[in-house]
């Protein structure tokens, strides 16, 4: 009697298949599951850069702006801390694109967020900014006193 070493093709040949079909039927909540990750990532990131373009202007007493240009979100500062000959303005902390970085989409009726030295947003009304992910989306709104309410 001869021992057999090793699995016949069609033994393989039913596993891989039985794979890929499991596979095919989880994909699509994988897929789910990461642009609901990517458009929480870019949700946090945004409220990170809303605190500290707030916590900048109650630090140094100077206007701070949020300012959204198309996906990418940057805090800029007046006056500047130190003088350089042409320009007015210091950048806060870095510039993120949330498009590339998360593939996310902003959409905003400002084109930026102007906060007081006292913390306050400039126009003291209420800005709703939405991060949408394919067929997510999601929402900050910043009240008028400077606060993150959702």
């Amino acid at each position: 009697m001869s021992r057999r070493r090793g699995y016949s093709l069609i033994e393989l040949m039913t596993v891989v298949t039985i794979a890929s079909l499991m596979m095919l039927f989880a994909w699509p909540r994988v897929r789910q599951a990461k642009f609901k990750s990517d458009l929480r990532s870019a949700r946090m990131t945004l409220g990170a850069m809303f605190g500290r373009a707030r916590a900048s202007s109650i630090q140094y007493s100077r206007t701070t702006t949020l300012v959204f240009n198309g996906n990418t979100v940057l805090v800029t500062a007046t006056p500047r801390l130190a003088p350089v000959a042409g320009s007015t303005i210091d950048t806060v902390g870095s510039i993120e694109d949330l498009g590339t970085a998360y593939g996310a989409t902003i959409t905003t009726g400002a084109a930026a967020i102007a906060f007081s030295p006292r913390g306050l947003t400039a126009d003291n009304g209420t800005v709703t900014v939405k991060v949408s992910h394919d067929e997510f989306q999601d929402s900050i709104v910043i009240s008028g006193f400077g606060r993150l309410l959702r």
